[in-house]
């Protein structure tokens, strides 16, 4: 190591700690908008976070606000096209589409890409892709290999750090995560260097001294609530030394052994194994403006009001009142049980006199804060499918187009950054060296086994990742109503109508059976299956048994001129040539 690079590293391992602390601001507002949104109820006493304890909201408006920007993000899993810039790639085009829809499947992508979007809505979603340790594959050479999986996780903003002087993402000088290993894990894991883990062991199980100018207590969780005690490690990733480094660290990001545990190169894209997701972007800054931030004030007055309201409601009287001098009628009054017949001097001794109660004006500005917050939130009540349905299914669409086109550029934002993750991911697949699982595909009505392997077996794939020039689109991640999939379904059925003839040509016809039953589900309607019932068709009624029936060879229709038949063709012919000469006499009398 030369000394520039030893004194870089010096200045990173300064430089980690003080950019965690400069972070702290934003850390802060997140944790407040989590209490917030996670309720009065809710035990807030969280370890390693800043939650500071809400007031007893009764409208919880900004959890329901993160809660349509998932869905109306993140509600489904992405479906991945792969398409390739010539012909003679497409074929591999279609089968990594198929790997990559498999896989994406079996991590649970959706789970994830859901989370990231709930940390952007409260302050910043981040991404990180990389290889996840699996279980050691024995290879033909009788040897053990331990290459990981590709993997996508979220990573939470309190636990993640970067250079906070940076105007944005692509120019920070390093971007890093911590997260927590078993402390035997890491002395036990061949991987990393023999040297790192035995200053790993000679420090051990202490935690009160200052070693190295830090405390290794705050590096090494010994809680009683732990199984085994645990590490902070932290992936540091340095852009332009395109490094990821892996070092031991303390809750505060201060490094605990000067050396990194690993040292890995990486050959992704610029902000390495990190993506972000900022629906409040600020220029020149990276720190982002949340949907949370912004619609906190708003939650805030929303239940402000709604709090007076309450107090009026509970402090609302009906008190009968009357003359002191009819006290005497007054007590009877009040003694008397229903049904009773009382002789009173003054019949008409009670008045009923109401005291305050809700306040018409404040209750009409109640309305409209929220009115205004469900407009800052992107028409919310539609999104989370709280306001009244509209009577078609076109009439459905075109609402849901109006909040498409408030959300379009937050589902921009949401399809760049997935396009991002799944192509890392799809690299990170082609590359897995033991990564393999079984695939099937439809070929002329059968199905092929194309099966997916590793990059060090045989049959895999040829040539480096970037040489086939794949282009990684992902969609069909938005919600959709039963209502929109139910037009969907009768406008693709309208347009199969009418290619029938054709369709029955090849051997094919439009099936009203599946139509009428996938309109009675996503109706939730049985009755729409009963609409049509089996028959015999009349022209098979009545067939002689050896072949006539429906079982037997096929009919011959036969089409005849007028002229040419006899029987009743002939008797029609005759009546036809009757009516001209007829027509020919009128004609001549004329």
């Amino acid at each position: 190591m030369d000394v520039t690079r030893a004194g870089k590293l010096t200045r990173l391992r300064a430089a980690m700690p003080k950019h965690f602390a400069a972070l702290v601001k934003l850390r802060k507002a997140r944790a407040k908008s989590l209490s917030i949104a996670a309720g009065y109820e809710y035990p807030h006493a969280i370890a390693g976070g800043d939650w500071i304890v809400s007031e007893e909201d009764p409208l919880n408006l900004l959890r329901q606000a993160a809660d349509a920007e998932t869905i109306s993000l993140a509600a489904n899993r992405p479906r991945i096209l792969a398409s390739a810039s010539t012909v003679d790639r497409q074929g591999f085009a279609l089968k990594y589409e198929m790997a990559l829809n498999l896989y994406s499947k079996t991590m649970q992508l959706e789970q994830e890409l859901q989370e990231c979007v709930r940390n952007a809505f409260f302050s910043l979603g981040v991404a990180k892709v990389y290889m996840a340790e699996s279980v050691p594959v024995l290879l033909e050479s009788n040897e053990w290999m331990d290459p990981g999986r590709p993997y996508v996780q979220s990573i939470s903003p309190h636990h993640f750090n970067y250079d906070s002087e940076a105007t944005a993402f692509q120019h920070c000088s390093f971007l890093c995560d911590r997260y927590r290993v078993a402390y035997q894990d890491i002395v036990s894991d061949t991987r990393f260097k023999s040297a790192m883990r035995n200053k790993i062991k000679q420090l051990g199980m202490q935690t009160n001294d200052d070693i190295s100018g830090q405390e290794w207590g705050k590096s090494l969780s010994t809680s009683e609530d732990s199984i085994e005690p645990l590490l902070f490690l932290s992936d540091v990733f340095i852009p332009k030394d395109g490094v990821v480094l892996t070092y031991v660290v303390d809750s505060d990001f201060n490094v605990v052994i000067d050396e990194p545990l690993s040292e890995i190169e990486w050959q992704g894209q610029e902000t390495g194994c990190y993506h972000f997701l900022n629906l409040g972007p600020v220029p020149d800054k990276t720190t982002p403006s949340s949907p949370a931030m912004n619609l906190l004030p708003m939650h805030n007055l929303c239940n402000s009001l709604y709090r007076h309201l309450m107090r009026q409601a509970m402090n609302q009287k009906d008190i009968n009142v009357g003359d002191k001098a009819d006290e005497e009628d007054i007590k009877n009054i009040r003694d008397s049980i229903d049904g009773d017949y009382l002789g009173l001097n003054n019949p008409s001794v009670l008045q009923t006199l109401r005291i305050a109660g809700p306040d018409q004006n404040v209750f009409s500005f109640t309305l409209n804060a929220l009115e205004q917050f469900s407009k800052q939130a992107g028409n919310l009540e539609h999104k989370l499918g709280l306001s009244q349905s509209a009577d078609t299914a076109s009439q459905e669409g075109m609402i849901g187009n109006n909040v498409g086109r408030v959300e379009a550029h937050n589902q921009a934002r949401f399809v760049s950054f997935v396009r991002g993750i799944v192509g890392e991911l799809g690299r990170l697949l082609f590359t897995a060296k033991t990564v393999s699982f079984n695939m099937q595909r439809e070929i002329g009505g059968l199905q092929i086994d194309t099966p997916w392997r590793g990059a060090v077996e045989d049959g895999s794939r040829m040539g480096e990742y970037f040489d086939y020039d794949l282009d990684i689109e992902p969609y069909s991640m938005a919600y959709k109503s039963p209502q929109q999939r139910l037009g969907e379904l009768d406008q693709t059925f309208q347009m199969i109508l009418p290619l029938a003839p054709i369709l029955m040509q090849q051997g094919q016809m439009p099936d009203v059976n599946y139509w009428l039953t996938e309109r009675a589900r996503l109706t939730n309607n049985a009755c729409l299956e009963k609409l049509v019932m089996s028959v015999v068709p009349p022209e098979e009624q009545g067939q002689a048994p050896g072949g006539m029936g429906p079982g037997g060879p096929p009919k011959e229709y036969i089409h005849r001129s007028a002229g040419s038949g006899s029987g009743s063709g002939q008797g029609g012919n005759e009546q036809l040539a009757m009516m001209a000469a007829a027509s020919s006499d009128n004609n001549n009398a004329a």
